[in-house]
Parts: C-alpha cells; structure tokens; sequence
C-alpha cells in the first residue's frame, strides 16, 4: 500500500493542488492525508483538483475559518470504506484493504500540549474499543520524539512533552517510520 501524507498548508491555491496530484501520480497513492486544508466546505470539484481522477473517496473535516482542516482520499478500487470518525486533531476512515479491516487516521495536531493530550486520549480510547484491525496513523502530529528531531530551536524542546508522544505511540502499537532519505520529514523554508 502507497500512503502519502501532505501539509498544504491552505488547499485554496490551485498550484498546491496541482503539486498533490504530481506527487500522487509518481507514488501511485492509495491512500493520501492531507492536512492544513483551510477550506470550509470541501467538495467533489476540490477534491478532483487535487487526486485528478474521477474514483476517488474522500472524507474532510473542515476548516474553522482559515485555520486547520484536514482531507482523506482513498483509491475506491482499493479500499472500501465503512465508515469516518473525527476527534480532536484527526479525522479517520475504517475500512477494508485486501480483506484486511483497517483504521487509517490522519492527524493535524494543535501546538497546545491540552488539546495534544486530548488527541492522543481520544485516539488511545479508539484504539482499545476497536481491536480487530491494523491501524495506520499518519500526518502533522506538532510534536517531536527526542530533541535530535529538531535543529535550531533547541530551547524549545519540551522532554515531558516528548515524553508522552512516545508513550503514545507505543500505546497505541504503531510504528514511527522512517523519512526515507531526508532526515527530517519538515523544514522550514525547504
């Protein structure tokens, strides 16, 4: 399975878009989050803009103003969806891919160490009601593991912070994978 997860970073401007549907073309996604959206109603035209094909399914949580936003698009020839959920920071799909049930979340989460907390317990609560599937969490989590994730702003490292993200991932028995050649999956500028 190709997964593709995405910051956008406002989803209104064309050339984004058309940046996604590169990217989603070369890697043959299956799957793709795309976070940041800043679009309040989210629609098929929107989407086809950004997958460039007409079999797509998709779910969106919606901006609030011009802030957050989140979008999920799956091939539907690949995978059947059953049904969406959303919380604090995630939207999710449960679904079925190859005769696997799965829960595919895609999360945008707030700076704010509450409302982080607040994710992270919405999605651990989930994980243990919903025990009979794989899991895939992907996206822009605001958060960092130990402070070599992070160049420049050394002060601003939080251990108890990256303290918990790593109790929540392993809670939740997933994997951080890695960023494939780059060392950091973000950059300012870059």
């Amino acid at each position: 399975m190709n997964i593709v997860s995405y910051n956008i970073r406002g989803g209104g401007n064309s050339l984004k878009r058309k940046r996604i549907q590169e990217c989603l073309k070369k890697g043959a996604a299956d799957i793709c989050f795309i976070q940041e959206t800043k679009i309040q109603d989210m629609n098929d035209n929107l989407v086809g803009s950004i997958w460039g094909g007409c079999n797509v399914g998709w779910s969106a949580k919606n901006s609030q103003g011009f802030s957050g936003g989140m979008l999920v698009l799956w091939k539907k020839e690949v995978i059947e969806v059953n049904f969406s959920f959303t919380g604090e920071g995630f939207l999710g799909i449960g679904a079925t891919f190859k005769g696997v049930k799965c829960y595919f979340v895609n999360v945008y989460s707030s700076c704010n160490i509450t409302l982080k907390r607040k994710m992270w317990e919405e999605l651990l609560v989930l994980r243990g009601r919903w025990l009979d599937g794989e899991w895939c969490v992907g996206g822009d989590f605001n958060s960092i593991r130990c402070a070599s994730e992070r160049v420049g702003l050394v002060s601003s490292f939080r251990s108890q912070e990256a303290s918990e993200f790593n109790d929540f991932i392993e809670l939740m028995a997933v994997e951080d994978l890695p960023t494939g050649e780059r060392k950091f999956s973000w950059c300012q500028g870059g």
